[in-house]
């Protein structure tokens, strides 16, 4: 059975009632397709605003000197980057990615900064129990095929105390002026200008016409907060960025 559909551009993109596994294998080998080129492209798609949301967001772990902190869905590491940033030399972060493409991209990065680097699937993680200070996801937790397995997995290997960050996008609130003109504007980017140059520089317009497609189809801030829930988190907080095109989830896990 194949994975995927025709859309209305003419584009093979993924069929959402394809099996979890059928997903993790497609979106895996998709991620491995555009990632030479993958950091180009988010610093232009995004204005390079992805910066400031990944610092925010690691701000967001309550990291200090000497934490450990671990980086799901890490694809070629600017978010290992940031929590570098937060836990210093004499601190540990690990990179997680089950794209060996993305890795691989990403590999000049986490030798500079002494980042670990492991391939695993996010609701499969092969870490003890309590391993880490935090765990974040930046932009991943919707590829993956079954979000709420990996929370409970990030939920897991953090230690009691330790935060759980999602840094995904979001859905702009319908009841503020500016959310709603923003919403619409980024609506037709997405649609119109992120299909096309993403498809030129990539060379996989399936790519990014999958993208917005996952990002209009993703779940609000309530049902990522009672997914946390479902995971083990409490003491779950949300804050929007951007007139809320992205939203930063945190959650705690129980002493």
């Amino acid at each position: 059975m194949s994975v995927e559909k025709t859309n209305l551009s003419g584009i093979r993109v993924l069929d959402q009632s394809v099996e979890p596994s059928e997903k993790a294998r497609y979106v895996a080998d998709m991620f491995d397709a555009i990632a030479p080129r993958y950091d180009l492209l988010n610093s232009v798609l995004s204005v390079r605003l992805d910066r400031g949301w990944r610092k925010f967001a690691a701000r967001c772990a309550a990291l200090t000197i000497g934490d450990t902190a671990l980086d799901v869905c890490s694809g070629t590491g600017d978010f290992a980057r940031e929590l570098r940033n937060r836990v210093g030399s004499s601190g540990k972060v690990t990179a997680s990615d089950f794209s060996s493409g993305m890795l691989e991209s990403g590999r000049a990065k986490f030798a500079a900064d002494n980042i670990s680097v492991v391939q695993a699937d996010a609701t499969n993680l092969p870490f003890p129990d309590r391993e880490f200070d935090a765990a974040v996801v930046g932009f991943g937790l919707r590829n993956v095929a079954v979000p709420v397995k990996a929370l409970s997995e990030m939920c897991r290997v953090v230690k009691p105390m330790g935060r759980v960050v999602c840094l995904e996008f979001s859905h702009p609130r319908e009841d503020e002026p500016l959310s709603r003109l923003f919403k619409s504007a980024f609506g037709l980017f997405s649609k119109t200008i992120l299909p096309t140059v993403g498809g030129l520089i990539s060379g996989r317009p399936e790519a990014y016409t999958y993208l917005p497609e996952s990002m209009a189809r993703w779940k609000t801030r309530d049902e990522i907060t009672e997914m946390m829930r479902q995971a083990g988190l409490v003491d779950i907080r949300t804050r929007d960025l951007t007139f809320g095109l992205v939203c930063v989830h945190v959650g705690v896990r129980p002493a």
